[in-house]
């Protein structure tokens, strides 16, 4: 199958599944206008390149953590998959190896972590998870993570309840009815209170690993996070998925960058499709990019061809938008010229 674009490949995917399937993986807060907004506010991102750079030899590979990567890429926790194929986080982490790219590995999932790396080789694999308040469950599945080869943990923090999605409730699409593998390995606890700051600070001395805070937008909380420790920002929404007309990661990412120091990893995600978007965020601040749904949507139309397509057009298309801005690396990038209409 011949995969030109990502435009094409999401529409492959629509015509594989059932409108209700497809509208879950776009499922969104209430109305969906923050999902909506999360795309559309890229048009508004105005370039001003340069010409006549020599830009021939350029490199995209970036630092994360101490592992070398092959771009400013990395792939979300992405949970559920298996509904779509049932090897879905052994193909996310092996084109994530293949490609050099981090891979975090999300809560839920049909398999375990050791499942994933039984051999403890991986050199990209990250934990991305759900804690509460219960200290001995965070120590548990922080243990687990770091037993079995992660590089680094991350923790969401923007959903301490499930959101209201009209998207999934109007087509009553039941996402866990269609997983392959049940139970779920790992499912969010039901009981215990919701995490805090305190608990944040007490999970960093738990571990030596790398720590990132996800789901920050507001820069209060990025320099609260830092100052407890955290070695990274992941500037998220949530795909749109939590709080229905909240701010977009790029609207906020410069004000956070500037509140920070340039040691502290910062992560941005939200309606990134296309190498130009790529270049506005990295521009904006950002260390790297995260990619959700472009993922998912490889996955249905081409399986692990799929999913190494997106990999590969976005890394193409970042290449190309920086040799026609007239950049040569990413210190070109950041001093970009932009019209921001927002």
């Amino acid at each position: 199958m011949k995969l030109r674009t990502i435009r094409e490949i999401i529409k492959v995917a629509e015509k594989k599944i059932k409108p209700n399937a497809f509208k879950w993986i776009n499922g969104s807060a209430e109305y969906g206008n923050t999902f909506d907004r999360n795309r559309d506010i890229y048009r508004k991102i105005g370039i001003i390149p340069r010409v006549l750079n020599n830009c021939n030899k350029i490199n995209i590979s970036k630092n994360f953590f101490g592992r070398k990567c092959s771009a400013p890429i990395l792939f979300s926790p992405l949970g559920g998959t298996d509904q779509f194929n049932k090897k879905s986080e052994l193909i996310f982490s092996e084109i994530s190896e293949k490609n050099e790219i981090p891979y975090f590995f999300p809560n839920n999932s049909g398999r375990t972590i050791k499942e994933l790396n039984p051999e403890k080789k991986k050199k990209y694999l990250n934990r991305a998870m759900y804690l509460d308040n219960d200290l001995e469950y965070c120590k548990k599945e922080i243990v687990e993570a770091e037993e079995n080869g992660c590089h680094s943990i991350t923790i969401t923090v923007d959903s301490p309840v499930r959101p209201i999605s009209y998207n999934k409730i109007d087509q009553n699409y039941d996402a866990r009815k269609y997983f392959v593998n049940k139970p779920l390995v790992y499912l969010r606890k039901k009981r215990g209170t919701p995490l805090n700051w305190q608990t944040i600070s007490k999970i960093r001395k738990m571990t030596k690993k790398p720590i990132i805070l996800k789901g920050i937008l507001s820069k209060y909380d990025a320099v609260k996070a830092y100052n407890l420790g955290m070695d990274g920002i992941w500037i998220s929404n949530h795909g749109g998925r939590i709080l229905e007309t909240d701010v977009t990661a790029i609207e906020v990412l410069s004000e956070i960058r500037e509140k920070l120091p340039k040691k502290v990893t910062l992560i941005c995600d939200g309606g990134i499709r296309t190498g130009t978007d790529i270049l506005k965020t990295i521009s904006l601040g950002a260390d790297f990019v995260s990619i959700g749904r472009p993922l998912i949507y490889g996955l249905i139309a081409n399986s692990k061809e799929g999913v190494g397509k997106v990999v590969e057009l976005l890394k193409m298309e970042f290449l190309n938008s920086m040799k026609l801005a007239g950049t040569q690396n990413f210190n070109d990038i950041k001093k970009l010229k932009k019209i921001i209409r927002f």
